[in-house]
């Protein structure tokens, strides 16, 4: 996918460490709220095709654009921060903005992932994370008296559809090249060859050569 010079500004412009959002470029709303400290890179990332072969919110509201010929515009939140406070600024954003009205996509309420303490490549766990009473209180007051709103029928029937197709395309058998045995079901591959099920799906799907030394064909 060929992305437009928005998602490369010019070296320098921005900091490596920033809290930025993705707009739906037919509302002006944003969509999604998410923490980088490689820069533009990260936002790039959304668009890779081995990150769209999951089902989530965020990767179908992505595919929706495409299927439109449109991409989300990125905005920056904020730069020039510290990595240790790109968990608590991503929380906070996301508290705030669903406090507003905002319909984010993001999975989570943030700060998981990577959360770049105490360790030099920003590779830990999420562990031991302390807030402010600030963000403690914009998180609490986004899920005040929230409550789900009912499906409509359409609804239910995508999502109906979106799942048995999703269950047929898991369940479709499959050979390994290496060791010549066919597969029921990808949960039979993971559990026999150790192989991460999302890395199967890609592989599956044609959007990697292999994974752990096999590669594997639909039968």
């Amino acid at each position: 996918m060929i992305l437009p010079d928005i998602f490369y500004p010019p070296s320098g412009k921005y900091s490596q460490y920033l809290i930025y959002g993705l707009v739906d470029p037919r509302t002006g709303e944003v969509r999604y709220i998410g923490k980088t400290c490689s820069g533009f890179l990260r936002i790039r990332q959304h668009f890779v095709p081995s990150q769209l072969c999951r089902i989530t919110k965020k990767i179908n509201w992505l595919k929706s654009l495409f299927a439109l010929n449109l991409l989300p515009k990125p905005i920056i939140l904020a730069e020039s921060l510290t990595r240790e406070l790109l968990s608590e600024l991503e929380i906070k954003f996301i508290a705030e903005y669903k406090a507003k009205g905002f319909n984010l996509l993001n999975m989570t309420v943030g700060g998981d992932g990577n959360n770049y303490k105490g360790n030099p490549s920003g590779i830990t766990g999420n562990k031991g994370i302390k807030h402010t009473d600030a963000t403690k209180a914009a998180m609490r007051n986004a899920h005040l008296g929230k409550k789900r709103k009912p499906r409509t029928l359409e609804e239910k029937r995508k999502l109906s559809i979106s799942n048995r197709r999703a269950h047929a395309k898991e369940s479709k058998p499959f050979i390994c090249l290496q060791n010549g045995k066919t597969y029921n079901c990808q949960r039979e591959a993971v559990e026999e060859l150790g192989v991460p099920d999302g890395n199967l799906s890609g592989a599956l799907n044609g959007n990697r050569k292999t994974v752990k030394g096999y590669s594997f064909k639909y039968v």
